[in-house]
């Protein structure tokens, strides 16, 4: 069932499927930011600590991988949902990257070709960075793609100067 909102210009626009979201006190829908994960929980590395290690057990006869139609529905979706010029996207993962570079060009020409005029994807991706080589760094600077990258070492690293308990536990990175 679709549900109103107010698109640039205060024209209305319809929000389709799962990115509908409540409207806060003041009547206003906030603009979603949309994190997809192209190769589902699928990973290049296999961090003791991360949550998405047990994953794929729960799809056994599934590839999880988001096919071009999936691609395309989602970014609509984006679009429909997001009252912003700017539509904030994020690829994450398991590892977005194992998707390769031509899943990307594809989906950012899909984007290209069904985002309204006066309107763009402002995307990001989460990262362990491991495959990403100048292909992929000219690809990512090309786009303006946001990158959060995930580096992982020895706690005396990755907890010196920490001002909270949980900034060392298990599954933080």
């Amino acid at each position: 069932m679709d549900s109103p909102s107010i698109g640039p210009g205060g024209a209305p626009v319809p929000v389709r499927g799962p990115l509908r979201a409540q409207r806060d006190s003041r009547g206003v829908r906030p603009a979603p930011h949309v994190m997809a994960k192209p190769a589902g929980p699928t990973c290049n590395m296999e961090c003791t600590y991360c949550f998405y290690l047990d994953k794929q057990a729960l799809f056994p006869r599934s590839s999880l991988r988001m096919t071009p139609e999936v691609v395309r529905a989602v970014l609509q979706d984006a679009i429909d949902a997001s009252p912003d010029t700017a539509i904030q996207f994020c690829w994450q993962g398991g590892e977005p990257t194992l998707r390769g570079l031509d899943f990307y060009r594809e989906a950012f020409a899909v984007a290209r070709r069904i985002v309204p005029p006066g309107r763009h994807f402002a995307w990001s991706m989460q990262t362990n960075g491991v495959l990403i080589d100048e292909r992929w760094a000219e690809f990512l600077a090309r786009h303006d793609v946001l990158v959060g990258l995930s580096i992982d070492g020895p706690a005396t690293c990755t907890t010196a100067g920490a001002s909270t308990a949980v900034a060392g536990a298990p599954g933080r990175r």
